[in-house]
């Protein structure tokens, strides 16, 4: 992660708008795998803006297939949560 976030920190400094995007993507992706949703669809809704504005349709569809990926594994844990406590 934390070579992530000094990539990013280089994109931005380079003005590098594609990149920064793909980067966004990844800790999306990254933080999906770290079970931690609400951040990682932060970046990946803001991966998505970019992404959107420059034209890249193809890293688009794939942020947004990754977020989801993060939305759907975000209502299985609520469900489960939501199950198990039922039957408490």
């Amino acid at each position: 992660m934390k070579t992530y976030r000094l990539a990013l920190e280089e994109a931005e400094k380079l003005g590098d708008f594609y990149l920064y995007a793909v980067i966004l993507a990844n800790l999306g992706k990254a933080e999906t795998q770290r079970a931690a949703y609400v951040p990682a669809t932060a970046l990946l809704d803001e991966s998505l803006r970019i992404l959107r504005g420059i034209g890249a349709e193809i890293e688009y569809a794939q942020a947004l297939v990754q977020k989801g990926r993060c939305i759907s594994m975000r209502r299985i844990i609520r469900q489960r949560t939501h199950a198990t406590g039922m039957r408490s």
